[in-house]
């Protein structure tokens, strides 16, 4: 075997393993681009979720200043709402009497379970109801409030996280 026929070899096996080696890279490269349009379209959608959060709550006190929503109702939403949007913990310090209410309300039995009750059960726990409700009424009147003037800031928060 003559040098320039082994040379050609080796030539020939350096350029199918550099090939090879680019192909390889190429492919990471796609799966590199891959995760990162999956990882931004992601947070998008987690900020969308977010954003509707934050509006579904602004909905739900107006409703509620409004006399279209009970404080309960309201309370029950928001608080599991507010944990969605993620604000900081000294922020939800301001809306605690939407948590204290929705706690305070947890047992009381809804849909099938509510439509299940005897009409003295239902008094009992709507009477209940009315009750915590007036215990939180100017708590959660302040909340609402709150939320709603600080929507513009949450707004701004949300999409800085």
């Amino acid at each position: 075997m003559s040098i320039p026929f082994l040379i050609a070899i080796a030539v020939i096996i350096v350029v199918v393993l550099a090939s090879i080696a680019a192909y390889l890279h190429w492919k990471l490269f796609q799966r590199q681009v891959e995760r990162d349009r999956a990882k931004q379209k992601q947070t998008l959608e987690r900020l969308d979720k977010r954003r509707y959060a934050l509006s579904s709550i602004v909905v739900l006190c107006r409703g509620m200043i409004g006399g279209q929503v009970t404080a309960t109702e309201t309370s029950m939403r928001v608080s599991v709402l507010l944990e969605a949007i993620c604000l900081p913990k000294e922020d939800l310090e301001y809306y605690v009497a939407f948590f204290k209410l929705a706690q305070s309300t947890a047992h009381i039995p809804i849909l099938d379970a509510w439509k299940a009750l005897s009409k003295k059960e239902k008094n009992s726990f709507e009477t209940e109801r009315l009750n915590l409700e007036r215990q939180y009424h100017d708590f959660i009147i302040a909340a609402a409030e709150r939320l709603i003037e600080n929507k513009a800031v949450y707004t701004e928060h949300i999409a800085k996280s």
